[in-house]
């Protein structure tokens, strides 16, 4: 008996821990990564980590990046989408996720992220001497793209393909699939022998 309620106790577990990730939609990495499952990227958690640059810097910043052991980041997407869903990757920040309505700063959970700016560059250009800029706050501008000279300072926030994590998805299964043997194991070796 004593060992079905361990059994029990154990799958109950594994079951709450796949459960309490499973409708997620923003996962915290750690160590700064914040994961995306719906549109499969990770963000940066500190969004002012790039500071204020001109779209050409701010390109360059974002590629020479090395943050979690990964390379190839990137400017973040934007769409002209002012509703759920979206598909343009600050649009869908701002209103999937940070839950903002257009015109008005967000009043969401914000949490997971520091420094969140006014308005950020995106990686997608206007023309030869614009790119497109993604406002989270400023007032009546909330929640919409426009477009700025790619020459002015505008913030800079950087996205990764994936989910970059601080303990490899793959890795921590293994490491939970081995805890989980060495409890069984445990428990057979605390158990009576059987009388014959």
């Amino acid at each position: 008996m004593k060992k079905f309620r361990l059994y029990g106790a154990l799958c109950a577990l594994l079951l709450l821990s796949f459960s309490a990730t499973s409708h997620a939609a923003l996962i915290d990495n750690g160590n700064g990564l914040i994961y995306d499952e719906d549109l499969d990227i990770t963000w940066l958690a500190n969004a002012s980590s790039g500071g204020n640059q001109d779209w050409d810097s701010a390109v360059a910043w974002a590629a020479a990046l090395t943050v979690g052991g990964a390379t190839n980041w990137r400017l973040p997407t934007v769409d002209t989408c002012t509703a759920s869903p979206c598909t343009g990757e600050f649009n869908h920040l701002f209103y999937d996720e940070l839950v903002g309505t257009t015109g008005t700063p967000l009043t969401g959970n914000v949490g997971l992220f520091s420094g969140i700016q006014g308005v950020y560059w995106s990686g997608n250009e206007r023309d030869a001497g614009s790119a497109w800029v993604f406002y989270f706050g400023n007032s009546g501008l909330a929640g919409t793209r426009d477009w700025a000279f790619k020459t002015n300072g505008v913030a800079t926030w950087a996205v990764h393909a994936g989910n970059i994590s601080a303990v490899p998805v793959p890795a921590a299964a293994w490491l939970f699939a081995s805890g989980l043997l060495g409890l069984i194991g445990l428990s057979r070796r605390h158990q009576a022998p059987a009388v014959t």
